[in-house]
């Protein structure tokens, strides 16, 4: 008996843990022990439509999380910390009888001392990782990963300051398939004086890959000068900027080698972009502190549609791979490992796409998206773009069982360097910026900018060189009206390539007729030139917001674009967007949100689509909760209606008791897709926090599954127990 068997096998280690997590073990000042145990047990009837062929799957999993982590402060500014993590996956599938096996052992453990002082920081670090996994019928394999860290600070008053960071790892396995040595070291150093502020950093990356007898060192210094002052009683501000960056790479061996974007980024997010190819003004979230990467989250609990995310470049930059890193936090069992996402990987569609403008986007279709279980992220490669900001688009998995969250936490840019550049590459990039800014008068103000970048790289002997100027007005035209404007042109010049001039132009005008009503008009359109064709993009948007009532509001916004591409022919689109918010009383609380897309392009059929969703919240009472969520998606491609997409979901928690110790939830969902397949879902759970540091719960699921080729019935059993202090 499989499970029976696995819960021996759990029982002795969780008597072990309840004894060490006594109080009066832990008891101790500075320490801190967690441990997690959860359990799950599912059984799914299938059956082929086809010819009634009947499949009979059950899956039972134990996870086990043993964490240790001791802190100590040695001295007033020294601080010691060191610990350990043990986690075991132990999971058992049977399929018509035919039993596969899978078992995961993580451990780690690190020791770090640091010392922080008003004029000094240091600190050293170990971590060792080990990574035991054994399937059925495959070779046991494990991965091994130590890394040392070291950092050193030094930030006088008055002088320039200096961060030192360093960093070496040894990643191998066994089977031997892998086995890498990669060290990194950064230099630092900033200062300010009077209007003038400097920089300077030094970056050196080295890789051996021992089976691969290769080798790779890449060295980058970067220096920089930024000046801005105020003249003739504020009125004018002037502020410019320049920085030169050169990197030399060294290598051995053969093939072409990825080079991560040395161009200072910031990362952003939209976690419901249903039309990647045109965004609204300031639509994305910024990530920072309240906006983590990690709202994205692309595993089974992500949003029913489209999501993106991607880098802004302070500079535009050359990209043709992206990485993206999905969470990795051992402690919280909600989070896909590795292994779990390496095999749904394939059932992701990515997309990507740059823009100059966060607004106007060209897609480029990936050459190959590939998951590495090894580096715990996914790869996609496209063909090499020139952008300022790269988007990536995809849509989050389809409910299953046993699939958890996939949170983002990074995302890297690289440009590959052909292995006909030769053995030793040298980049040199300069770039010079220069802005002015002029309040003529209290209702109108003006800006001009220019820049200049320089990239120049041997033994290619190729070079690039780009040079944009700006000019934008703001005027308040009356207490109603306020109105901005802004040209920008642009000339590309590549030794490889035709010389591309681009315009850029943007016009709005606002409307503050109320306190409760706004509206914005606006128009933007661009145009590209080069030698074999030229292309135009418009676009004309209105954008109307209304406080009908104290806490209920209405947007109507709509949008028409008519775009001439370099091959030829035009395309347009009509883009409406209604929605409300509505919260009657502090216990309740309704949005309903409605768009509808229409294009039509030269030889091709016209397309729709359209979009709505309903969302209520409800508190009765204090100590029970109701929601509900109805969303729809209908699309005409032009050769033909789609089915609808459709999904609905319903949740009641109920918290008995005061102090909300023991939680009552009851959720129902039913999702309907454009392929045909068709869900339902009852999901009951009870939480119950035993006690200050030890919560419990139980979740049961049943449900059905349809898609064109087969039915499936659902059951699931999940209980959890964590207890920390």
């Amino acid at each position: 008996m499989p499970k029976r068997a696995a819960l021996w096998k759990m029982l002795p280690p969780a008597f072990l843990c309840a004894i060490v997590l006594s109080p009066v073990t832990v008891a101790a000042e500075g320490i801190r022990i967690l441990g997690d145990w959860e359990y799950v047990s599912s059984r799914t009837d299938i059956t082929q439509k086809d010819d009634g062929t009947e499949i009979d799957l059950n899956h039972a999993r134990i996870s086990q999380l043993y964490d240790v982590d001791i802190q100590k402060q040695i001295y007033p500014n020294l601080d010691f910390r060191t610990g350990g993590l043990f986690e075991l996956q132990d999971s058992r599938t049977t399929r018509n009888g035919a039993k596969t096996t899978f078992e995961e052992q993580t451990g780690r453990y690190f020791g770090e001392l640091k010392l922080n002082t008003p004029l000094y920081r240091a600190g050293a670090a170990y971590r060792n990782t080990r990574v035991k996994t054994d399937l059925t019928d495959l070779p046991k394999q494990r991965i091994f990963r130590e890394q040392y860290d070291g950092v050193w600070g030094w930030r006088p008053a008055g002088l320039p300051s200096i961060n030192l960071n360093y960093s070496r790892a040894r990643t191998y396995d066994e089977p031997k398939t892998r086995d890498s040595l990669s060290g990194s070291l950064t230099l630092r150093s900033e200062y300010q004086y009077e209007k003038l502020a400097f920089d300077y950093m030094y970056t050196r990356n080295d890789t051996e890959e021992a089976l691969a007898d290769s080798a790779l060192l890449s060295q980058v210094h970067h220096g920089g000068v930024r000046y801005s002052t105020r003249l003739f009683d504020g009125q004018l501000s002037v502020a410019g900027a320049s920085s030169m960056s050169y990197r030399s790479v060294a290598r051995s061996g053969t093939g072409d080698i990825k080079l991560q974007t040395t161009s200072p980024q910031s990362w952003f997010y939209l976690l419901t972009d249903l039309t990647p190819d045109d965004n609204l003004p300031g639509e994305f979230e910024v990530v920072g502190a309240s906006n983590p990467l990690t709202s994205v989250d692309i595993g089974s609990d992500g949003p029913d549609n489209l999501v993106s995310f991607g880098l802004a470049f302070a500079s535009p930059t050359e990209v043709d791979t992206v990485h993206v890193l999905p969470l990795e936090d051992v402690r919280d069992l909600t989070l896909a490992s590795p292994s779990e996402i390496s095999a749904g990987a394939s059932n992701f569609s990515w997309q990507i796409f740059s823009s100059d403008d966060q607004e106007t986007w060209t897609e480029h279709t990936p050459r190959s998206a590939v998951y590495s279980a090894f580096e715990s992220r996914f790869e996609i490669e496209f063909d090499s773009v020139e952008a300022g900001y790269i988007k990536v688009v995809v849509e989050p998995l389809a409910d299953v069982p046993q699939s958890r969250k996939i949170l983002i936490s990074e995302v890297r840019a690289f440009t590959t360097i052909p292995r006909s550049a030769g053995l030793e590459i040298t980049e040199l990039d300069q770039t010079y910026s220069l802005g002015l800014g002029w309040t003529a008068s209290e209702k109108t103000t003006a800006s001009y900018d220019t820049f200049v970048k320089v990239r120049s790289s041997e033994p290619l002997s190729t070079s690039r060189t780009r040079v944009s100027n700006s000019f934008s007005v703001r005027h308040i035209i009356s207490p109603v009206f306020v109105g901005n404007a802004r040209y920008l042109t642009s000339a590309d010049t590549d030794s490889e390539r035709p010389t591309t001039i681009q315009h850029s132009y943007v016009a709005s005008i606002r409307g503050d007729y109320l306190d409760t009503f706004r509206q914005t008009l606006s128009y933007s359109g661009s145009s590209s030139s080069e030698i074999g064709g030229s292309s135009t993009t418009n676009t004309l948007f209105l954008r109307n917001k209304a406080d009908l009532y104290r806490d209920w509001s209405v947007n109507v916004d709509g949008g028409f674009s008519w775009n001439s591409p370099a091959g030829g022919g035009t395309s347009t689109s009509t883009l409406l967007r209604i929605g409300t918010h509505l919260v009657p009383n502090r216990r309740m609380n309704l949005r309903l949100d409605y768009t509808i897309a229409r294009n039509s392009q030269t030889g091709r059929p016209v397309s729709r689509d359209q979009t709505g969703s309903l969302q209520a919240f409800w508190l009765p009472v204090r100590t029970l909760s109701l929601f509900a969520a109805v969303s729809l998606r209908d699309r005409d491609t032009g050769a033909g209606s789609e089915a609808p997409t459709v999904s609905q979901d319903y949740a009641i928690n109920w918290a008995p008791f005061p102090d909300g110790a023991v939680h009552f939830a009851l959720r129902y969902g039913r999702a309907m897709s454009t392929e045909g397949r068709e869900s339902e879902t009852l999901t009951p759970e009870i939480r119950w926090e035993v006690a200050r540091g030890i919560v419990a719960s139980v979740t049961y699921s049943t449900g059905t599954v349809e898609t064109a080729t087969e039915t499936s019935d659902v059951n699931t059993f999940t209980g959890k127990l964590r207890i920390a202090y």
